[in-house]
């Protein structure tokens, strides 16, 4: 393959934002190429150390955001429970995994990295109150993570409560239609309180 054109493909994709590409989405990147051989030439940047070839029809930028490969994994989903509660400093256990909310339940390990999908009803899934999109990857807010966390989970210790907005949880609360999940909630909320009383009582 000529050089300038691996150049040119390369170069192209190194300036876009996104660094995980669907077969498909290589395929509207670059109509000039016919179909029957972007599957070729993808093998061959591959091998050159261009692209990564992360699985079947899946490729990535050396420098791969690994939260915008788990929403191509699986789609629609988004980052959420203990990844976002431990990235916004809810909870202090690291937990290496990415936890996602989709529409069925799977892990998948890829290059060391293991992603967990955790299956939520479909009108819970589609509803966008409490979900951040950042560069073309959707992420609960420390809100929704942590009510996913409690209506996935049940109770569970936080360890920095006060961080939660509570007005912003009882308002998207309402999502999940769920009486069992105002009563974890109502619960965790009186914890924070006894546990604000005594700080101040200090």
């Amino acid at each position: 393959m000529p050089k300038n054109i691996k150049q040119r493909f390369i170069t192209t994709l190194y300036q876009l934002p996104q660094t995980v590409f669907t077969l498909n989405e290589l395929a509207i990147l670059f109509p000039q190429i016919a179909p029957q051989n972007l599957s070729q030439k993808l093998r061959y940047f591959s091998k050159t150390n261009g692209l990564i070839k992360l699985r079947r029809g899946l490729y990535a930028k050396a420098d791969y955001n690994r939260f915008e490969l788990a929403n191509k994994l699986f789609s629609p989903s988004y980052v959420s429970l203990a990844t976002i509660l431990e990235k916004d400093g809810l909870i202090f256990q690291h937990d290496s995994t990415i936890h996602m909310i989709s529409y069925l339940s799977r892990q998948v390990e890829i290059a060391d990295q293991t992603f967990q999908y955790h299956k939520f009803k479909s009108k819970i899934l589609v509803n966008r109150q409490g979900l951040i999109e950042q560069s073309g990857v959707w992420l609960a807010s420390r809100e929704r993570a942590f009510l996913d966390s409690l209506y996935l989970f049940g109770d569970m210790y936080i360890d920095n409560l006060k961080s939660l907005d509570w007005d912003k949880l009882f308002d998207l609360a309402s999502i999940y239609e769920s009486q069992i999940l105002m009563v974890r909630l109502n619960d965790q909320r009186k914890t924070f309180n006894k546990e604000y009383h005594r700080l101040v009582a200090k």
